[in-house]
């Protein structure tokens, strides 16, 4: 190495050395300001936070806050305790005059070293002298959220080494759903603590809930409402304390009525017959999980899971319901009934139900629900023996598909739709189809028989069932075939009145067919065709239906294959209701006028043509296309 070799890496080493301690002096110099801002922070004043703690709570709830004041209550320290007093939070002008919420007195740490870190999380929470009434109105504004998002999640919440709260009071006022209450809360080394007193739908409930003290991990918890019209309780265990989005439970419940549970569900569930359940849930917020669902209602029983989806302001419902013994007439309480019976006095008995099919209130709700009811239960008696099918809603449109009904012989299957998304009033459209059942299945007459099957396409608008038919247009079809009748009516059937009375009453006859199609307009339904096609007559009738009020207007023309002494030769009109039709045989058949020019013309030969089989194959394909 050179003399000037050496002098350059010399030169290099002394370089060095001062830039090293230059970084030491920087580093050193680094740190004091460091440790001089934490000391800073330690003791700075607080002062400065009134005003953006005024501006966080006016944006979060969009109504004015006023704080008293901001202070730390001790002149040193790294985890300072901040007095926030006197806070006012003002009502929304939609809310009225009053205050949302009034505080005397809040104290929360602020570990300063995690501050520095970014994880300013307060402990050591106390919170003294709460007054707050939470209010939502009938629109379901609430005045604790500016904005309401019922699919927005709880996320985690702050992670608290300890809280007390004191003197706290709430009241809550819910026109929405009718309800109401007023609690006091505790929260301390003991755990939480809420009772109080309310009203849910015009009756009084007593609310009660309890956890124990803070703990890391899962947190139990108990909350209760009883009354005598209701009650419920949740038995359930938050992921950590106050994690009220995230928890699973087991809730029992009672009520006299679903509609009642409801004001504290929020399902939008219609009022029953007095109904108990249990169920296991969990919430994942936003959503929530019930499983093992078993409940009675009435006298029917159901079990089931339901998953309830909150998405972008709507609710999509997903699940199964299975049922070992329904009665449909449970889905309706008392008031309902009275309603149902006073109506069915003043109409007399009709054939299509009134079941209500207006869905316009269910605005928010999607879905997919399968359902199987094993064995229906009636009482009176009814041919429907089971049902099963899918459940689907969209935006108002309501679609049961695929749909089946057992029969005691035979089944209905087919699709109902119902279209409430832009209307007043609903649009039901039905497609049924009913087949391999017989005519003593629905006849509730031991001595017909015959294989039956048909078909109902309707479409028309309606708030319930009846309305919806009774202002529809489609068709109804159905066709018999291949069965026996006694003879006497038989003969009756096609007008041989000497034969209906004098006939063997254990003569069968046959019955080649029954056709019957009715084409509906407008809730008017006009036959096309109706015939009875038997070995010893044939009838044809026409006229119309009034749907509306289940009116016939019809007039029977019947004649007999063979012969007959006493042969009623003229149109029978035929009156009445479908399930009360007028006069049949015809009274006047039995006046001795009536039997004398009917035995004239027997004697005279001067009786209408005899009638011939009909095209049974052909009709029943006209009847059902």
């Amino acid at each position: 190495m050179t003399t000037d070799d050496a002098g350059s890496v010399a030169a290099a080493d002394h370089r060095h050395a001062k830039l090293r301690v230059w970084a030491i002096r920087i580093a050193i110099g680094l740190v004091a300001l460091l440790l001089l801002a934490v000391l800073a922070i330690a003791a700075a004043p607080v002062g400065w936070l009134k005003p953006r703690i005024e501006t966080a709570i006016t944006d979060a709830t969009g109504a004015p806050a006023r704080v008293g004041s901001v202070e730390r209550a001790e002149a040193f320290s790294f985890t300072p305790t901040i007095i926030v007093r006197d806070v006012h939070i003002a009502q929304p002008d939609w809310a009225g005059k009053g205050d949302l919420l009034t505080l005397s007195e809040a104290r929360f740490r602020v570990p300063v070293l995690r501050a520095i870190r970014g994880q300013a999380r307060p402990d050591g929470i106390r919170i003294a002298g709460l007054r707050a009434h939470l209010i939502r109105d009938e629109q379901g504004r609430r005045n604790w959220e500016r904005d309401r998002k019922d699919d927005a999640g709880s996320g985690s919440p702050t992670r608290l080494n300890d809280l007390t709260i004191e003197d706290a009071v709430v009241r809550y006022d819910d026109a929405q759903r009718n309800r109401s209450a007023t609690v006091r809360i505790a929260f301390d080394a003991q755990g939480l603590r809420v009772s109080g007193r309310g009203m849910v739908r015009d009756r009084q409930v007593r609310i009660v809930a309890v956890a124990p003290p803070i703990t890391d991990g899962p947190w139990p918890f108990r909350a209760e409402v009883t009354g005598d019209s209701q009650s419920m309780r949740l038995d359930g265990r938050m992921a950590q304390a106050l994690d009220t989005g995230r928890f699973t439970g087991k809730v029992t419940a009672r009520g006299d009525s679903l509609k009642t549970l409801d004001a504290i569900l929020e399902a939008g569930l219609p009022g029953t017959q007095p109904v108990r359940f249990t169920a296991d849930i969990e919430r994942r917020s936003p959503d929530w999980i019930v499983t093992n669902l078993d409940g009675t209602v009435g006298r029917s029983n159901f079990s089931g899971e339901l998953t309830v989806e909150k998405r972008g302001g709507r609710t999509k419902l997903t699940g199964k319901l299975d049922s070992s013994g329904f009665d449909f007439d449970d889905l309706a309480d008392d008031a309902g009934r009275a309603r149902g019976a006073a109506k069915a006095a003043r109409t007399g008995p009709r054939v299509v139900p009134d079941t209500d099919i207006n869905i316009g209130n269910i605005d928010t709700t999607d879905g997919r629900i399968e359902f199987n009811l094993r064995r229906l239960l009636w009482r009176q008696p009814a041919p429907f023996r089971s049902a099963r099918g899918v459940l689907t809603m969209d935006d108002r449109q309501l679609t049961v598909e695929p749909l089946s009904a057992a029969l005691t012989r035979g089944g209905v299957s087919g699709r109902i739709f119902i279209d409430a998304r832009g209307r007043e009033v609903p649009m039901l459209t039905l497609d049924l189809k009913l087949s391999d059942s017989t005519l003593a299945t629905f006849a509730g007459h031991g001595d017909i028989s015959g294989s039956l099957r048909g078909r109902a396409v309707l479409t028309g608008p309606g708030r319930t069932l009846r309305q919806a038919v009774a202002n529809s247009n489609g068709m109804v079809g159905l066709v018999a075939t291949n069965g026996v009748l006694p003879g006497r009516m038989a003969s009756f059937i096609g007008l041989d009145i000497g034969r209906g009375v004098t006939g063997d009453s254990d003569e069968r006859a046959r019955l080649n067919c029954l056709v019957f199609r009715m084409d509906l307009r407008g809730g008017t339904g006009r036959l096309n065709p109706l015939v009875v096609d038997t070995s010893k007559s044939q009838a044809n009738v026409t006229g119309t239906i009034d749907m509306k009020t289940d009116r016939l207007n019809w007039s029977l023309t019947g004649a007999p294959k063979q012969r007959s002494l006493l042969r009623y030769d003229r149109p029978l009109p035929i009156g009445g209701t479908i399930k009360n039709p007028d006069a049949f045989p015809p009274q006047n058949a039995r006046s001795v006028g009536t039997v004398f020019r009917l035995l004239g013309k027997a004697i005279t030969g001067k009786q209408p043509p005899l009638a011939t089989d009909a095209n049974c194959g052909v009709l029943a394909l006209r009847a059902l296309k």
